[in-house]
């Protein structure tokens, strides 16, 4: 995965019930007709008093937080359900049993409930597609996942359920890239980038830059990058990153470029430096932060490469930037001056067991433009003497697989050990 595309990216349950709560107000926008049962108006009142329930409870501002939220609308969810007999429910009925279930973090009841609604459904037909295949992919199934994605998709995607479309279809991204399917979304992805949507469209054009090289087709990724900047010309952000990752590309087979001064954290910081840190070495360089999870997901990994190689004359070294700010799984601590933001970082190196060498400039827009740097964590492999072999984005199973390979050959170590 590549954090900074989204934010604030939940956990499965907890982002579940996002989902369940956006397409909850498309179905109150919608005001369409709930069924004329007792039954059925019992599950849609349940279903309305989750969904305020839900508006009213604050967002979170850290990954712990996000998780507290998570579990307390599974709580609401599970309570509103209550000891119902969920059998033999099909249409409204369904569709609001089966949302709530998801809600409840009941994923795989879920999936099946709003499979069974879908025959019935009229109106609230894309709002159970959306649900449903949120639920496929808690379940693990991508595949009927991406079919109910595409369903919606084979009509006009109704605004109401725009968002929750999109961004559940940046999960199944997502999961294929964690499976090296990734390519297989770009149909999807294109569909996002078209959507008109101004926060999830650019992100969608970025990520099909990605795609493509990702699969090894640099010239369409190329290609993407700068009509991602010709679609979003006013959006600075983007443009940035479309153009560091035009640059990136570029790096391959030449030497490191000049990096802006460093502050080392971390054992045997004091007198550290970079060129004597790598010289004669293979390195891989990781670009990260604290807030990434994804960044902090690679750690192990991380590890293992240098408890593995480190006698055979590899490193690893980080690199990060002040942002002003300062976040991690447990904290968040705004308008950071750039000294506690420092401390902070070295407090968290230590207690992530970073064994490494971390260096943090408060020079973050020349170290980015200097490495072509468009999304964290960024990995960049570099030779015995300098040059640079690969660069690699995201952290998924296929490219930690890749680095590997890389620097084993960097290495002459065969893979056979």
């Amino acid at each position: 995965m590549i954090s900074g595309n989204l934010s604030a990216r939940e956990s499965g349950p907890a982002r579940a019930a996002m989902i369940t709560a956006l397409l909850g107000i498309a179905l109150l926008l919608t005001a369409t007709g709930c069924g004329t049962g007792a039954t059925s108006f019992d599950l849609a009142e349940a279903h309305v008093e989750w969904i305020a329930f839900a508006d009213e409870l604050p967002a979170g501002e850290t990954a712990a937080d996000r998780e507290d939220r998570a579990e307390k609308l599974a709580a609401e969810a599970t309570r509103l359900l209550g000891d119902r007999q969920l059998t033999g429910l099909a249409g409204d009925e369904a569709y609001h049993a089966g949302s709530l279930l998801l809600a409840a973090g009941r994923a795989g009841e879920a999936a099946a409930m709003l499979e069974s609604a879908l025959p019935g459904l009229g109106s609230h037909k894309d709002q159970a597609l959306v649900a449903a295949a949120a639920a496929r992919l808690e379940t693990g199934d991508a595949d009927r996942a991406r079919d109910h994605l595409m369903a919606v998709s084979d009509r006009t995607i109704a605004p109401a359920v725009a968002g929750s479309w999109c961004s559940v279809t940046f999960d199944l991204a997502e999961a294929f890239e964690e499976e090296q399917r990734w390519f297989e979304t770009l149909p999807l992805l294109q569909l996002v980038r078209d959507s008109g949507d101004d926060r999830l469209g650019p992100v969608a054009a970025r990520w099909i830059a990605y795609v493509h090289r990702d699969a090894g087709n640099e010239q369409a990724a190329k290609s993407a990058a700068r009509d991602a900047m010709d679609r979003y010309p006013e959006d600075e952000n983007l443009n940035v990153r479309m153009t560091n990752f035009l640059h990136q590309g570029g790096l391959v087979e030449r030497q490191l470029p000049e990096l802006p001064r460093m502050t080392w954290v971390g054992e045997g910081a004091d007198g550290m430096n970079l060129a004597e840190l790598m010289e004669g070495k293979v390195v891989l360089i990781d670009i990260w932060a604290p807030w990434c999870p994804p960044c902090r997901r690679s750690f192990s990994f991380l590890r293992e490469l240098q408890q593995v190689n480190g006698d055979l004359g590899f490193q690893v070294v980080g690199l990060t930037r002040l942002y002003g700010y300062y976040e991690d799984e447990e904290v968040r601590v705004p308008d950071t001056p750039p000294e506690r933001e420092l401390e902070l970082i070295e407090a968290f190196v230590a207690s992530h067991d970073l064994t490494w060498p971390v260096g943090v400039t408060d020079h973050g827009d020349k170290l980015f433009t200097a490495l072509g740097v468009a999304g964290i964590p960024n990995f960049i492999v570099i030779d015995r003497k300098g040059v640079v072999r690969g660069t690699f984005l995201g952290e998924t199973a296929p490219t930690r697989a890749r680095i590997e390979a890389m620097i084993n050959d960097s290495l002459n170590i065969s893979l056979d050990g």
